[in-house]
């Protein structure tokens, strides 16, 4: 695999070397090693501080193999990951599955249930009924209602025991794109922790994570995208050992019969959400900050502000569309990193 990997960029940079002797020298070298590459389908940077140039290589190739491995387990877009079997298995056929698998799909039932529906990645008979990996189209009602009866994570189940797990229809299946890349980014944490690395951060298709920082005493700076806009940023946040993702649908949409449609779709409708704004979510767990900025996009603005604001332990930011730019809400977490731009 490492050799058919396509590395896109290759900087390396020396940024200080103390000058108080040789021996000193060597000791508080910091070397950047950059890299870029394509990875479950989109791209992945990564910036981190070595004394040696030669072991900041391995370790981004450790890190490249970690996000491999995780969408070899949870890809929906391949047929020979562990969720794409399941995804292609007969309806009521138990698949033997891994233990990690079955951690996670109980994690993910847990987050189904604590957002009351607003986050669940069995949605795959929704997004065939818009055909949103497709061309396109307008589902009518009988076809949604089917494909709403279809999605769901009770249409999955699992038996702890056993190891092993089912879909109860032929058209359920489980889709990765609200918890994927938090997932992958949360095993590129551990592998980054495991090799002692004091600061790094990367960017993994938008969603960032910020190991220590980025120069002494200060914090790595991350842009949140207008929601209108996607060249411009309507904050600046300003973190350590946590992971941003933000959720909306200016990126990704199909358009129908003159109309824009975005590719969140609201598990519970079946509808694609309005393209009210954005949700930004700061977690130290990668996943956390990927699962809930999709369910709070999901809830809406007023819900996902109320949702917010007693936590103690996450930072929101909302940002919503309006005739005169984009006006945003934060809740009291992120004070201390949150930089607001006039828009």
């Amino acid at each position: 695999m490492r050799s058919r990997r396509r590395l896109l960029v290759a900087v390396f940079a020396i940024l200080a070397i103390a000058a108080f002797g040789a021996d000193t020298a060597r000791r508080n070298r910091v070397v950047w090693v950059e890299r870029e590459t394509v990875l479950m389908g989109t791209y992945l940077h990564i910036s981190l501080a070595v004394q040696e140039r030669d072991t900041g290589i391995r370790i981004i190739e450790e890190v490249f193999d970690a996000v491999e491995s995780a969408d070899a387990l949870i890809s929906s877009w391949r047929d020979d990951s562990q969720i794409g079997t399941l995804n292609a298995a007969s309806a009521g056929e138990r698949v033997q599955i891994s233990p990690k698998l079955v951690t996670l799909l109980g994690e993910l039932a847990d987050w189904v249930q604590s957002t009351q529906g607003a986050f669940d990645p069995v949605i795959g008979s929704l997004i065939d009924a818009w055909d949103l990996r497709g061309d396109g189209r307008l589902p009518d009602a009988i076809t949604l209602r089917r494909a709403l009866t279809a999605s769901g994570f009770e249409n999955i189940s699992v038996d702890n025991n056993t190891a092993t797990a089912r879909r109860s229809s032929a058209a359920t299946w489980l889709d990765a794109g609200a918890f994927g890349k938090g997932y992958a980014l949360r095993d590129v944490a551990q592998v980054l922790r495991e090799h002692g690395v004091k600061s790094a951060l990367i960017d993994f298709g938008g969603q960032a994570l910020a190991i220590g920082d980025a120069e002494s005493n200060d914090r790595w700076t991350i842009g949140v995208a207008n929601p209108i806009k996607r060249d411009q940023s309507v904050a600046v946040l300003r973190i350590r050992d946590e992971s941003v993702a933000t959720s909306s649908q200016s990126e990704r949409f199909i358009e129908v019969a003159g109309k824009r449609f975005g590719h969140v779709l609201d598990p519970r409708t079946g509808q694609p959400v309005e393209p009210w704004g954005s949700v930004t979510v700061v977690a130290q767990d990668p996943m956390i900050a990927d699962i809930l900025s999709t369910a709070l996009f999901v809830l809406g603005a007023e819900v996902a502000e109320q949702w917010a604001r007693d936590r103690t332990d996450i930072g929101v930011l909302i940002s919503v569309n309006s005739d005169d730019g984009v006006e945003f809400t934060w809740n009291k977490h992120l004070d201390p990193y949150f930089e607001p731009r006039e828009h």
